[in-house]
């Protein structure tokens, strides 16, 4: 059986349901004490894993291109959008790391 999206996120935090909404509570009632040793950082996640979320505006053919491919290929928009990009760098000589 495929695991859901909460146990994924649950697995990558290393924590489980019950573990997590512990902490979520101890938060909520501001029973946790940042030190000077923890970072809290604003903006995504994304930007500190390597990803970075850009918002972008398309003209509406283009964006009913884009979700033709997504449906022919069974994959997502972003992934459509993530390749169009990769393959423009690379035809530039800005291939990705």
């Amino acid at each position: 059986m495929a695991a859901t999206l909460e146990e994924k996120l649950n697995a990558m935090l290393g924590m489980t349901a019950d573990e997590l909404e512990e902490s979520a509570q101890a938060y909520e009632a501001g029973e946790i004490d940042f030190t000077s040793a923890d970072e809290v950082r604003d903006g995504s996640p994304f930007d500190y894993i390597g990803s970075r979320r850009e918002t972008f505006v398309l003209d509406a053919a283009d964006f009913r291109g884009v979700m033709q491919v997504m449906k022919m290929d069974g994959c997502s928009k972003s992934t459509v959008y993530r390749t169009a990009l990769r393959e423009y760098l690379d035809k530039r000589g800005f291939a990705h790391a």
